[in-house]
C-alpha cells in the first residue's frame, strides 16, 4: 500500500515540475483540425502534437517553466474527400498547403512571467530535410514547433 501511494506521489511530483505543459484552447474552431476536417482524427493530432511538445521541455532548465495554449491549427497538405465509402485523406502539394499554428506562450524563469504570441509557418516544408522519421506522424508540424522551440534560447542564465 505504501509503494502506491509513494508512486502516485512520486507521478504527482513529475507532472507539477514537468518543463511544457499544453492547452488547446476550443480546438473545434481550428482552420484544419477543427469540425470542418474529417479526414483528421483531431484528439489523435493534439495528442502527437503535445507529446513532441512535452518531451521537447524536457531539455529545459529546472528553473524554467513553459505553458503554450494552442490557438488555431492548419496541418500541411489539404483534405481530399473520396466519396463512395472511400477514406478521406491529406493531400500535400507544396503550394499554398504549409503547415502553421498559431500559439500563446507563457515562459517563467526563476518567478518571472513572459507572455508572447507566435504564429509558426513553413512555406518550404516539403523542401527540408526531416530530423523527424518519415514514418512519425505529422512529421512537418512537429519539425516547425521544434524549430520554433530552439529559437527560444531556453538556458539557465536567462534573467
Amino acid at each position: 500500500m505504501r509503494i502506491a501511494l509513494l508512486l502516485v506521489a512520486s507521478t504527482f511530483a513529475l507532472a507539477a515540475n514537468a518543463g511544457v505543459t499544453v492547452t488547446f484552447v476550443e480546438p473545434d474552431k481550428y482552420t484544419d483540425v477543427g469540425r470542418y476536417s474529417r479526414s483528421t482524427n483531431s484528439e489523435q493530432v493534439q495528442k502527437d502534437l503535445e507529446t513532441h511538445l512535452v518531451k521537447l521541455g524536457e531539455r529545459m532548465p529546472a528553473n524554467q517553466k513553459l505553458a503554450i495554449e494552442v490557438l488555431d491549427i492548419d496541418l500541411a497538405g489539404d483534405d481530399r474527400f473520396h466519396y463512395g465509402g472511400g477514406t478521406d485523406v491529406r493531400v500535400l502539394r507544396g503550394r499554398a498547403d504549409w503547415p502553421s499554428m498559431r500559439l500563446r506562450y507563457t515562459l517563467e524563469r526563476d518567478g518571472r512571467k513572459e507572455t508572447k504570441e507566435a504564429r509558426l509557418s513553413d512555406m518550404n516544408y516539403q523542401e527540408r530535410v526531416h530530423p523527424i522519421s518519415s514514418t512519425e506522424t505529422l512529421p512537418h508540424e512537429k519539425r516547425m514547433l521544434t524549430d520554433w522551440f530552439n529559437s527560444l534560447r531556453l538556458s539557465t542564465q536567462a534573467k
